[in-house]
């Protein structure tokens, strides 16, 4: 959920949140470390020009992701997109009462959001390097 807290203030753009993360991405890459980022998720209630860098955020991240694997046409360590929000972590699209299991503010997740959360990366990772 790399970014959110820097769109969250409403002090930096998602290009400049991504222009940030470039650099931290690139240079673990090229030591040989492959990089898992989750793109922010949505804040349910959440509106208007924070949702919609959110979202760019999101999009830049998935870009930069396909684009290295273009780049490198699958060789060599990986920067892979955990795209939770067009799965199972999608909370515009549940109900209050799902939301509520999920979320305990609003916004931060419950024990149970943080074990569904661990799953799913784990998931994401094994199934990228084993």
């Amino acid at each position: 959920m790399i970014g959110i807290n820097d769109l969250g203030t409403g002090h930096r753009s998602a290009d400049e949140v991504m222009a940030g993360l470039q650099p931290l991405v690139t240079g673990v890459l090229n030591t040989g470390v492959p990089v898992f980022v989750i793109p922010p998720l949505p804040a349910p209630g959440n509106t208007g020009s924070q949702e919609a860098e959110r979202r760019k955020l999101a999009c830049l991240i998935i870009n930069a992701a396909t684009q290295w694997a273009n780049s490198t046409k699958g060789a060599g360590p990986q920067m892979y997109a955990v795209d939770l929000q067009s799965g199972p972590m999608d909370f515009d699209k549940m109900s209050i009462a799902e939301q509520a299991a999920w979320l305990d503010d609003g916004l931060h997740l419950t024990p149970y959001g943080y074990d569904q959360l661990g799953q799913y990366v784990y998931d994401a990772i094994a199934s990228r390097l084993c």
